[in-house]
């Protein structure tokens, strides 16, 4: 081998080895393969005589070595293959590998050869594997987040509701004097601002999460719409103000729908309709 020759097999070998990538070639008249250098690193055989298709199966995780033997095989009916396989290594690890093939053929249209490549994709594996798992640790987080912020405003609702409606029915008292009366206002407008809020973040915790999980589901809406209803029912009256569900003939039973969503949407347009009517 000339100088420029052995050069140029030392450059092609070292940009294997950096690339993470091998190559080899198999007659398909005869079964002999040919190996380039980094095929034996990425396996981990010897440096030598390329192993024969048996030898390199060994190397093939169990559960992948039935898939690999059909990519093989179809490569002479498709013209090529892509596929990835999990090798086994004698070190003890585990080496994920890309594998591309195609094959060659001569003037007749018969096979001549079958060229194919072994790209290293274990850090990659790995890193997409990690980005998964850090996303679905962070989707958990905020679930329960927002489930916290749920439970927390809905124990909040219930003796904001009790405060309220007192201080309403205090308010509607002939025998309450001014600076009392100045005092049951400021607490009546306090009361109401911080059950808007407990409502808000009640409604946006579940519709958050509702979406987040995708739980659309066939939701009762007669039955959804009371059931608001029912939470503005006192304020409602309070405020002299009537709340009453009409449907049309022929309303669907049923709808797909986010139900915790669609609950926010109601209380924040009911909310308001009491509040500014």
């Amino acid at each position: 081998m000339s100088d420029t020759a052995a050069l140029q097999a030392a450059w092609q070998d070292a940009a294997e080895e950096v690339a993470g990538i091998g190559f080899w070639r198999m007659d398909p008249s005869t079964g002999a393969v040919d190996w380039t250098p980094n095929m034996f690193r990425l396996f981990e055989f010897p440096v030598g005589p390329a192993p024969n298709a048996q030898e390199t199966m060994s190397r093939i995780h169990p559960d992948d070595r039935a898939d690999a033997y059909i990519d093989l095989s179809s490569n002479l009916q498709a013209g090529g293959h892509v596929s990835i396989s999990r090798i086994m290594l004698p070190s003890g690890g585990i080496r994920v590998v890309e594998s591309r093939t195609i094959v060659q053929r001569d003037a007749t249209g018969e096979v001549a050869s079958i060229i194919g490549s072994v790209l290293d994709i274990t850090t990659r594996v790995e890193r997409e594997a990690d980005v998964a798992h850090a996303r679905a640790t962070a989707e958990k987080a905020i679930l329960q987040k927002q489930s916290y912020a749920a439970d927390l405003s809905h124990e909040l609702r219930t003796p904001l509701m009790a405060i309220l409606g007192y201080a309403h029915l205090l308010a509607a008292r002939d025998d309450i004097p001014a600076a009392a009366r100045s005092d049951l206002e400021h607490l009546t407008r306090s009361s109401d601002a911080l059950l808007s809020v407990a409502n808000n973040v009640l409604g946006r915790s579940k519709a958050a999460a509702a979406l987040a999980a995708n739980k659309a589901a066939p939701v009762a809406i007669k039955t959804l719409v009371g059931n608001v209803l029912d939470i503005f029912s006192q304020q409602a009256r309070l405020n002299g103000v009537e709340l009453r569900q009409e449907t049309s003939d022929g309303f669907p039973p049923f709808l797909e729908a986010h139900a915790d969503a669609l609950i926010q949407i109601l209380i924040n347009l009911i909310g308001n309709a009491i509040k500014f009517t």
